[in-house]
């Protein structure tokens, strides 16, 4: 397994599609338009985004912000 951070502005086009695709099966909502667009928004408020890989395929990813609270 291989754990990756990165800021969201290192991250590839290939990689937003990957985490949409796997955002998107966890809320049951596949592969959409709209589940790629509102994960890129999440992307890019995000401080870091932290993602695992298997056998070179995303099994899980987070993001986190640097501030609790606003």
């Amino acid at each position: 397994m291989e754990y990756v951070q990165k800021n969201s502005n290192q991250l590839s086009d290939k990689e937003h599609v990957a985490i949409a695709h796997l955002a998107g099966r966890g809320f049951g909502q596949g592969d959409t338009p709209a589940m790629l667009k509102d994960t890129i928004s999440h992307i890019y408020s995000s401080d870091f985004i932290a993602t695992l890989y298997d056998s070179n395929q995303l099994i899980a990813f987070s993001m986190a912000r640097r501030h609790l609270w606003r």
